[in-house]
C-alpha cells in the first residue's frame, strides 16, 4: 500500500509539473494552462484547457498568434517575435551568450530559421534548413557555425539528423543551451518579457 502510495504522488507530482511548464502567456498578459498536446498550424494554436462546466471537463481552444506572447510546453519556448513587419511565432531552438537560434514555423513542412540577438533584433534570415536528401552539405558550417560555433551539442544534434535522414536539420532540438553558455532559459524568458510593450 506504502508503495502505491508513493507511486501515486509520484504520477500527481509529474503530472503537477507537466502543466505547471505547460501554458500560454496572451499579448495582454493571461496565462492559460495547456492541458494535452498543443497543435501548431500556421499563424494558430490550439490545445485543451480545463473547464468544469462542459461534460468532459474540458474544451479546446485555438489562438492566432498577433493574441500570443510566449508559449511554454514541457521543455518547449515559443515567443512571438517580428519577421520583417510581421510578428510570427518562433520556436526556440538553441542559445548561447550573444545569439539566439529559432525555428519559425510557415504550414506543411515549411520550417524557416532566424538569428537574434539578445536583445531580440533580427541578425539574419537563415532559409528553411532540410536534412536527409535535400540537406546540403554545408549547411551547418556555413550558416549555423558563424553564429553558434561554440555549440558542438547542437551542431552534433544537427549532424546526427542529418546521418539519420530526419525531415528537418532541427528537429527533436528544442531550447537547447550551448555547452559554453553562461545563461539558462529562463534568463531568455526573463529577457523575453523585460522586452517594452508593443504599442
Amino acid at each position: 500500500m506504502k508503495k502505491l502510495m508513493t507511486i501515486l504522488l509520484f504520477v500527481v507530482t509529474v503530472l503537477s509539473i507537466k502543466a505547471q511548464n505547460s501554458y500560454l502567456l496572451t499579448e495582454t498578459g493571461e496565462k492559460v494552462t495547456i492541458m494535452g498536446d498543443l497543435k501548431l498550424d500556421f499563424d494558430n494554436v490550439s490545445f485543451k484547457i480545463e473547464n468544469k462546466e462542459k461534460k468532459k471537463g474540458f474544451e479546446y481552444v485555438g489562438y492566432k498568434d498577433k493574441k500570443i506572447k510566449m508559449i511554454e510546453f514541457v521543455g518547449r519556448v515559443f515567443m512571438v517575435l517580428p519577421d520583417k513587419k510581421n510578428i510570427y511565432l518562433q520556436e526556440i531552438v538553441c542559445f548561447n551568450d550573444k545569439y539566439i537560434l529559432t525555428s519559425q514555423f510557415r504550414g506543411g513542412s515549411d520550417y524557416f530559421i532566424k538569428v537574434f540577438d539578445w536583445n531580440f533584433n533580427s541578425i539574419c534570415n537563415l532559409k528553411q534548413l532540410f536534412a536527409g536528401k535535400k540537406f546540403q552539405k554545408n549547411d551547418i558550417e556555413d550558416r549555423i557555425k558563424p553564429y553558434f560555433g561554440d555549440c558542438s551539442n547542437v551542431t552534433d544534434l544537427m549532424a546526427k539528423n542529418i546521418q539519420d535522414q530526419k525531415n528537418q536539420i532541427i528537429e527533436d532540438v528544442y531550447a537547447v543551451k550551448c555547452n559554453s553558455t553562461t545563461k539558462s532559459i529562463q534568463d531568455l524568458i526573463k529577457a523575453f518579457l523585460a522586452l517594452p510593450v508593443k504599442q
